[in-house]
Order: C-alpha cells, then sequence, then structure tokens
C-alpha cells in the first residue's frame, strides 16, 4: 500500500513537472529538455542516427514510438499535438501562439526557405517538437513497473529526437518503412501503426478551409520514393562535403540565397526523392520522417559550426515574404523566429538565441563536448563521413594542388514552374541536380555541382586538362524538368550557369579540410540556345 502511495505521488509530481497536473494557458515556451544531463561535467544527451536507435531497440526506442503515436493521436485542438505543430511549417496556416499573418506576407506557413533563417527556424521549431515528445515519454516511462521502472525513466529523460543521416545513406531507415511496429509495452509486447511510416489525418476528408486544393489527397501522408534515392549518393555527398570545405559563413552554409554550395540543396533533393506529399512544403511536416530528415540539417549545420567558429548569420536578408513575415522585410540575426516564443514567454527566440544546441539541452555524437570553436575532431569526423578519405592520405603523400570543376547555377525562382529541378549531364551521365521546392515564390536561388565524379569516367585520356576541357565544352548540356516534363529553356531568361575551375590542394592530415584557389570561369551556357560561350 505504502509502495502504491510512494507511486502515485511521484506520479503527480512529474506531472506537475510536465503541465499534466495543471493545463497551462498561454504561448508555448520553447525552452528545449533539461533532463538527462550529466550533472557533474554538464554535458548534454545527443540526438542519436535513427539507424543505431532502432537496432538497439531498447526502452528508448519503445518511448520514442509511443511517445510519437501519442502525440500524433492527439486531438487536432490540442495546441501541444502532432496536428498542431506540424501545421505550424505549412497548412492550416492556423495562428500558432497567437501569431498570425501579417500584410504583405505570402503564405506558405511560417518556414523560411532559401533563407539564412533556415536553420534556426527549423532548430527552433524542432525544440518545441522534442519538448513536447519528452513530455510525453516521461508520462509513458511511468507506466513501467518493477525492474523495468528506472530503466525507463532514466531513458525517458534522455531521450532526444533522431536523426536520418541521409548524407552518408540516403536510404530510407527501414525502422521508417514498415507501416505496423511492435515495441515493449509495460504489460509485454504490442503492436502499433508505425508514426514513422505515415500519419492519418483524424479529420478526413480534409478541411477545405484548412487544407485548400488537397482535397484530392488520401487518409494519410504518402511518399513515393524514387527509384534513384539510394543512387544520388555521391552526389549528395559530395554536395555535403563541398559545403563543409569551401563556405566560409553561415550565410552561404545555410541558404541557397546566397552563391556556392549550401546545406539548403541537398535538403531539398531529399524531400523530392521521397516524393508523396513529403514533397510538399504544406503537408510534409505531418511525416515524422521529416523531423527525422531537419534533425539530420539541424546536425550538419552544428557540425560546420564547431569546425568553422561562426554561429548565426552574419548578412542582412530581404525577406520573400511568410506568413508571419512581410515581404522586403529586413531579416537578420536578431530577427524574430515566429511563432516560437523564448522562456519569458513574451519575445521570440532570433538566431541568437538559438545559437547553441545546448541551449536546449541536446548535442550530437558527432561533436565532442560543449565547445562550438574550430576543432579537429570534428573535421576528422567530416572528412571520414562524407570526404574521400582513401583520395585524401593517397593525395596527401604528393600534396600539389589538382584542378577541379564545377557547376555554378543561379536562376529567379519566379521564372520557374515550381517545384522544378535542374540537372546537368556530361554525355548520357547525368553530373547533378539543383532541386527547387515549392516556395518561396521568387528570389534568386544559387547552388553549385561538383563534376569530378563525371569527368573520372571520361575516357582513359581524362588526366589531360585540354581533354576534360573539350568534353565540358562539346558534351555538357542542361535539362529544366518539370516532373517528367522537360520545360523550354527559352521560357527561363534569368537562368544562368557557368563552368568554373578551382585548384584544389589536398588536406595534409585528416583533420583538416582541402584549400581551393585560383577560381577561374571556362564558360558559360546559354540554356535557351544551348550554344556555349567562352567567358
Amino acid at each position: 500500500m505504502l509502495f502504491e502511495v510512494c507511486k502515485h505521488a511521484l506520479y503527480l509530481a512529474v506531472m506537475a513537472q510536465i503541465g499534466y497536473a495543471n493545463a497551462q494557458t498561454g504561448p508555448v515556451p520553447v525552452v528545449g529538455i533539461s533532463t538527462g544531463i550529466d550533472q557533474t561535467t554538464g554535458k548534454v544527451p545527443s540526438r542519436m542516427n535513427i539507424n543505431t536507435l532502432a537496432q538497439e531497440r531498447g526502452p528508448m526506442w519503445d518511448l520514442l514510438i509511443r511517445g510519437l503515436d501519442a502525440l500524433q493521436n492527439k486531438p487536432e485542438d490540442d495546441e501541444r499535438s502532432h496536428f498542431a505543430v506540424a501545421g505550424i511549417h505549412g497548412m492550416p496556416y492556423a495562428p500558432y501562439n497567437g501569431v498570425g499573418p501579417v500584410s504583405g506576407g505570402s503564405g506558405g506557413g511560417y518556414c523560411p526557405h532559401q533563407s539564412p533563417q533556415l536553420i534556426p527556424w527549423h532548430r527552433a521549431y524542432l525544440a518545441l517538437y522534442e519538448q513536447l515528445l519528452s513530455d510525453e515519454v516521461r508520462r509513458l516511462a511511468l507506466e513501467y513497473t518493477d525492474d523495468d521502472a528506472s530503466i525507463y525513466r532514466d531513458a525517458s529523460e534522455k531521450l532526444r529526437l533522431p536523426y536520418w543521416d541521409w548524407a552518408s545513406d540516403p536510404a530510407l531507415p527501414p525502422s521508417a518503412s514498415n507501416e505496423n511496429v511492435t515495441i515493449n509495452g509495460p504489460d509485454g509486447e504490442i503492436e502499433l501503426h508505425n508514426p514513422l511510416y505515415s500519419y492519418r489525418w483524424q479529420t478526413y476528408p480534409l478541411n477545405e478551409t484548412q487544407f485548400p486544393g488537397q482535397g484530392g489527397i488520401g487518409p494519410t501522408t504518402t511518399r513515393d520514393i524514387d527509384e534513384n534515392l539510394q543512387n544520388a549518393n555521391n552526389l549528395i555527398r559530395d554536395s555535403v562535403y563541398r559545403t563543409f570545405a569551401s563556405t566560409t559563413t553561415w550565410d552561404q552554409m545555410a541558404s541557397m540565397a546566397g552563391s556556392g554550395s549550401s546545406f539548403e540543396a541537398p535538403h531539398n533533393i531529399i524531400h523530392n526523392l521521397v516524393g508523396g506529399s513529403f514533397v510538399s512544403l504544406d503537408l510534409t511536416s505531418f511525416d515524422a520522417l521529416f523531423l527525422l530528415h531537419h534533425c539530420n540539417l539541424d546536425r550538419l549545420a552544428a557540425m560546420w559550426t564547431a569546425s568553422h567558429n561562426e554561429t548565426m548569420q552574419t548578412q542582412p536578408f530581404l525577406s520573400q515574404g511568410l506568413y508571419s513575415t512581410a515581404q522586403g522585410e529586413n531579416v537578420t540575426a536578431e530577427s524574430s523566429l515566429k511563432p516560437f516564443y523564448g522562456a519569458d514567454g513574451k519575445s521570440f527566440h532570433t538566431g541568437r538565441t538559438v545559437a547553441a544546441t545546448e541551449a536546449f539541452g541536446y548535442t550530437y555524437p558527432d561533436i565532442p563536448g560543449p565547445d562550438q570553436g574550430r576543432t579537429k575532431d570534428v573535421i576528422a569526423q567530416i572528412n571520414q563521413l562524407y570526404g574521400d578519405i582513401a583520395a585524401a592520405k593517397k593525395s596527401a603523400a604528393v600534396p600539389n594542388a589538382r584542378r577541379e570543376w564545377f557547376i555554378d547555377i543561379h536562376v529567379d525562382r519566379a521564372d520557374l514552374p515550381l517545384p522544378c529541378s535542374i540537372n546537368v549531364y556530361l554525355k548520357d551521365q547525368l553530373a547533378g541536380r539543383t532541386l527547387l521546392l515549392e516556395m518561396p515564390k521568387t528570389g534568386i536561388a544559387h547552388d553549385e555541382l561538383s563534376l569530378s565524379r563525371v569527368i573520372n569516367r571520361l575516357d582513359a585520356d581524362n588526366n589531360r586538362s585540354e581533354y576534360i576541357e573539350r568534353a565540358l565544352k562539346n558534351d555538357l548540356h542542361v535539362k529544366v524538368m518539370k516532373g517528367d516534363t522537360t520545360l523550354d529553356a527559352r521560357n527561363i531568361p534569368s537562368l544562368g550557369i557557368k563552368v568554373v575551375g578551382e585548384d584544389v590542394t589536398p588536406p595534409g592530415s585528416e583533420s583538416e579540410f582541402p584549400l581551393y584557389s585560383n577560381r577561374t570561369t571556362l564558360m558559360t551556357i546559354n540554356v535557351a540556345t544551348m550554344r556555349k560561350h567562352r567567358w
């Protein structure tokens, strides 16, 4: 009897701590998670690779599935439900935390794409979802008793959202590929609809007021996996590594709004290759795979920060217009990340307040210790995961610079029927792809594609620079695609494509990045006529 009284008291104490004993009203502050932190060292728990978590099939896995299931089954009008938080990103465009549209906003939800705010906004978004998930799993952990009680409580305090490392393995995680899942419940094994597989709309058919134009969608979120998802491995990895090694500012790394490579570009490709409702920015966030996808984008940015000593946006950016940001508004690192309130429940988070992941109670296994400065350990990890270590070791023995070639792309999104892709071929081989999602509707998008792999597949003469240059001038061509339809390039006057070369000096060790120098333009491509011109 005494045990039952104590157990009930503990239950009420935890419920009060996470807001269940007394219903909270007003804004939901985004403060992250304070449990599971080592009280001696201050080390915060890591977000884990979803494949590792699923393979272990331990208490964290059980609680993750049960917690996601609980959030997905909360009533849609509960502001702490999966439906409500997913709806922040795109449709149904309903106000959240009391924040609604502003004059001049172009719709499309709160989420900023092609903006330096892309990563900080999603960091706050994920932190909100993570803390709501933590509330659920700590409540559910109390249902386990006897020998499992302390194990599940400890797991509930350390559990963070997992990530899908599509940069090293773009194959869809097996744990997100099965419609049903069996886990350990308090009284033995239980089978659930897998919350990582799809989300079932509670109100169906969808409300046309909330989801205009989506009346034809089915009862669940969908995917239409492109057969090229696995084959895109090298293209995605090369884009990610190029961004790590060549970008020098947060603005370049985070967004296609600036020239060069960015993490936004491969992020777009993943949305497209998963397909179905996942490619729609209006609906993608309802699929729990979105959480795993964006946790990895956040992870890449955190690793970049740890290796570059720069933590936030540096240059002002003119907004293209969002649900809560007027078109033409000057966006900086001090601008509000609406609708995410800080701890005081009165002021919004900014790029500055979300600069450190530890502030929200998490880190990643690739980042040792709390230091967010440049570290050789992080660079070595980046090289190991995404670089060509074998080639680097071979080149280090003869550290001469080699000439590498890239495609530099820019286009005004207003000239394109979004979403669409820009595909570059050398002869009949795909050399690279730039994917533009449906929002924003305007603004200049940039990307850079490496030609190294397709050049290496040329004939035996490919070591001669004149042979390579001749092949690029004669055999490079571009297709702009809307789904399976090839678009007439004459209707895209802003599309600019250049072939550029750089001398690449291999790193002297596994803890260094290569050095890029002597950038020159070999030619420009007039896509409208497919005539090539020397610069």
